[in-house]
């Protein structure tokens, strides 16, 4: 998880045109002059970033923490002219 998070900061630090679009997006939903702000989050606002979701979601896309998964055939297959053991 926080290899995922590194290159999301990565991410959002080479594009600062995003960076200002989830700024916007947050202040949007719970207001620009929030000083209280662990106070007023709640489910309904974090569901409101949709932006902020998306942009997750690519950084997840790109940089997939499931890579390494090697799969291994349970039993011997044969396709064609190859047999795959």
């Amino acid at each position: 998880m926080s290899t995922a998070l590194n290159f999301l900061l990565l991410m959002l630090a080479m594009h600062e045109n995003v960076q200002l679009n989830i700024m916007r997006e947050i202040n949007e939903v719970f207001g620009v002059e929030c000083k209280d702000l662990i106070n007023s989050v709640d489910y309904e606002k974090l569901s409101a970033l949709k932006y902020v979701e998306m942009v997750i979601k690519e950084a997840l896309r790109l940089f997939s923490p499931a890579t390494g998964i090697i799969r291994a055939p349970s039993h011997t297959c044969s396709l064609f002219i190859c047999t795959i053991l």
